[in-house]
């Protein structure tokens, strides 16, 4: 039997962010401000050789925003998904 029978991969990705917020405070006032930032990911890939087109992604992020509030932000993504 077959310890870990598949292909790594290493994925690295640079992604440029434009998101939107709209918020309403306690008072009825609204507001709306477009962000603008950078995103990066850092991680490996396995594609397991089985018939269920399966794949596992783990790895760090980060992401940098022009936000005052949220700026800068650093953590550990992990994700299954299916392969087309």
């Amino acid at each position: 039997m077959n310890g870990c029978s598949g292909v790594f991969r290493f994925v690295l990705q640079v992604n440029f962010l434009i998101k939107i917020s709209c918020a309403v405070s306690f008072s009825s006032a609204y507001s709306e401000r477009v962000f603008v930032g950078l995103s990066l990911f850092q991680g490996i890939l396995f594609v397991p050789r089985i018939n269920v087109p399966i794949v596992l992604k783990a790895g760090i992020y980060e992401e940098v925003l022009n936000s005052k509030l949220y700026n800068f932000d650093v953590g550990v993504k992990i994700g299954v998904g299916l392969m087309f």
